[in-house]
C-alpha cells in the first residue's frame, strides 16, 4: 500500500494562519525576486523594473513592474492563488510560489493588485482580506451593469492611464493595511518608519548582482538626496559588484565547495580627507 498524502481538512483556517505568521520584513525581497525572476525572460535589451509610486485617492502606494511574459486572464487567477506559480517550477528546495503573496498580504490586507499585458491585453485582479468571509480572498469588481467578476480585462483603462500595451509586462501595487497607509514612505507597516532609502537598500544588501541584461529603475520619491516630494524622475539602482567596479575596490570571493556558501571580502579604505573615526 501506498503512503498517503496528508491534506488539510480546513483549507481557509491554514491559509490565514500561513499570512498571519509570516514575515512583514521580507515583503520587499520577495516582490523584487519575483520581478527579477520575470524580468530575465525578456528580449535582450529589453528586461527592466520599476518600482515608484502609485497615487489612489491621493494616497502613494507601492509598485513594483517589470517587463517579461505577460499573464492572461486564466493565468493571472491561477497566479493569484496561494502556492501557486506562472513560468516557473515550485519545489521545497526552490520557489515554493508563495513568498510574495504571504508576506505581501501580511501587511498589505487592503489588498494587493496585480495588473499583466500579454498580447495587447491587460487583466487586472485584486486579492486581500474580506472582514465578512473572514479569510483573504479575490475581491469581485463590477464591469458592467450588474456584473461582477474578479478578473477584468482593463486594457482601455490602462491604455487611458498612458500605459504602453504592445509590450508584456506586469505589475504590482501593495495597497497596505487601510486606504489611507502610505506603503511607499511605510512598507512594513502602517506607522512603521523607515529611511527613505529603505527599499533600494533592502535589495542592494540582498542582491549583489542583478540577472544578465536586467536594468532597475527607482524613482526618486524613494532614494536619497534631492526628490523626496517628487515622483517621475528614477535613479539607476546599483548592485554591489558595479560599485566594486566603478570604485576599482580589492575584493576576493571564497566558496566552500561543500556548502556552496559563498564569502566576498572586500577593501573599502577610508577617503584620504575623511577622518578615521
Amino acid at each position: 500500500m501506498n503512503s498517503e498524502p496528508l491534506n488539510s481538512q480546513n483549507k481557509t483556517f491554514l491559509v490565514n494562519r500561513m499570512i498571519q505568521q509570516a514575515p512583514a520584513g521580507t515583503v520587499i525581497r520577495e516582490f523584487f525576486k519575483n520581478a527579477e525572476e520575470n524580468a530575465q525572460l525578456a528580449a535582450e535589451g529589453d528586461r527592466r523594473i520599476k518600482i515608484y509610486p502609485v497615487e489612489i485617492d491621493g494616497v502613494r502606494k507601492l509598485a513594483f513592474w517589470n517587463t517579461g511574459i505577460g499573464m492572461d486572464e486564466h493565468e493571472l487567477r491561477k497566479a493569484t492563488d496561494i502556492s501557486s506559480s506562472i513560468n516557473k517550477d515550485m519545489s521545497l528546495d526552490g520557489n515554493f510560489g508563495i513568498g510574495a503573496k504571504v508576506s505581501g498580504l501580511t501587511v498589505s490586507k487592503e489588498g494587493i493588485r496585480y495588473r499583466s499585458c500579454k498580447n495587447g491585453k491587460v487583466h487586472e485582479v485584486i486579492i486581500g482580506y474580506d472582514p465578512e468571509q473572514e479569510t483573504y480572498v479575490r475581491f469581485s469588481q463590477e464591469f458592467g451593469e450588474g456584473e461582477f467578476d474578479t478578473v477584468l480585462d482593463i486594457t482601455s483603462v490602462v491604455e487611458n492611464e498612458g500605459y504602453e500595451t504592445k509590450f508584456d509586462w506586469t505589475e504590482v501595487v501593495l495597497f497596505g493595511e487601510s486606504e489611507k497607509h502610505n506603503t511607499v514612505d511605510h512598507p512594513l507597516g502602517e506607522g512603521k518608519s523607515l529611511e527613505r532609502s529603505f527599499i533600494p537598500t533592502t535589495i542592494f544588501r540582498r542582491f549583489t548582482e542583478f540577472p544578465k541584461g536586467v536594468k532597475v529603475k527607482i524613482d526618486v520619491a524613494m532614494t536619497k538626496g534631492g526628490g523626496k516630494d517628487e515622483t517621475g524622475r528614477y535613479r539607476k539602482l546599483k548592485t554591489l559588484d558595479d560599485v566594486i567596479t566603478e570604485k576599482s575596490l580589492r575584493s576576493e570571493l571564497l566558496t566552500d565547495q561543500e556548502s556552496g556558501v559563498s564569502v566576498r571580502y572586500i577593501h573599502d579604505p577610508k577617503h584620504q580627507n575623511r577622518p578615521l573615526y
